[in-house]
């Protein structure tokens, strides 16, 4: 948990006095004061914690640098896929996939197509369609919005691609029975 924190880089970190960091810090102190050492004050201080450490990650969310220099391509291919299966429904681009590991769009090409036999355009696209087969049969929500969940920021393009790759429209997909579709 700590390294997805700025907490590895800073040597100080400052909290706000009303930050809920700070609140959760002061409470666990005062209960500490106050209570003897014993099994529940242990599970008790345990569960405060993890309170903490899920609350400062909050408050100090930092994206994990990843100096791509000492890095293998296959190492680099792993932060990759791993960033993309974290963010394909966030909308974002290659070039923001480029970006946040600072290669160039050719270099990632070259990455995914190595290790992985797709681009990272086929790796987005395959990621976003299998979630929208799933939402598709298994929810109630509306195309336009089974498209904003999975990354796509225009449904009309959505449903191009949907059709491209399956021979069904996403409303024609939700008809069929899913016997029909895995025969």
């Amino acid at each position: 948990m700590l390294s997805k924190t700025t907490l590895l880089k800073e040597y100080v970190c400052y909290f706000e006095a009303d930050s809920e960091s700070t609140q959760l810090m002061k409470e666990i102190v005062r209960f500490n004061q106050n209570n003897l050492n014993n099994e529940l004050t242990n599970l008790w201080n345990h569960s405060q914690l993890y309170a903490f450490l899920y609350q400062i990650n909050l408050e100090f969310v930092n994206k994990v640098e990843i100096a791509t220099f000492n890095l293998s391509q296959d190492q680099l291919a792993d932060f990759i896929i791993d960033y993309i299966y974290e963010n394909y429904d966030e909308k974002i681009l290659v070039q923001d996939i480029a970006d946040e590991f600072n290669v160039s769009r050719s270099y990632l090409y070259k990455i995914c197509m190595k290790r992985f036999e797709k681009t990272p355009k086929e790796i987005l696209l395959d990621l976003r369609l299998g979630s929208s087969k799933q939402l598709l049969l298994y929810t109630d929500l509306l195309i336009k919005e089974i498209a904003d969940q999975v990354g796509f920021s225009n449904p009309l393009y959505f449903s191009k691609v949907f059709k491209a790759a399956y021979g069904y429209s996403p409303s024609e997909y939700r008809q069929l029975k899913e016997e029909q579709l895995y025969y």
